[in-house]
């Protein structure tokens, strides 16, 4: 189960820079239609590149908890 979530994080991850670079040479374009709709899709892929980093930060913290224990006294 974790390795799905963490290939669809990846996954996320990627889909966002590549969506980032398709969008970056629209930026520069002459037609304000182009430029929102750029300046939208740059978004998405940020977006989506904090969502997958941050599943994968999770993932990797959980996987640690589990290894080395939670810390936590059991009373």
């Amino acid at each position: 189960m974790t390795t799905l979530l963490r290939s669809l994080s990846a996954g996320a991850v990627l889909a966002g820079i590549v969506i980032g670079m398709i969008c970056a040479p629209f930026m520069f374009s002459a037609g304000m239609v182009d430029v929102t709709g750029a300046g939208l899709g740059c978004l998405t892929g940020a977006i989506l590149i904090a969502g997958g980093l941050q599943s994968l930060a999770t993932l990797a913290t959980r996987q640690t908890d589990q290894t080395i224990g939670s810390g936590r006294s059991s009373n």
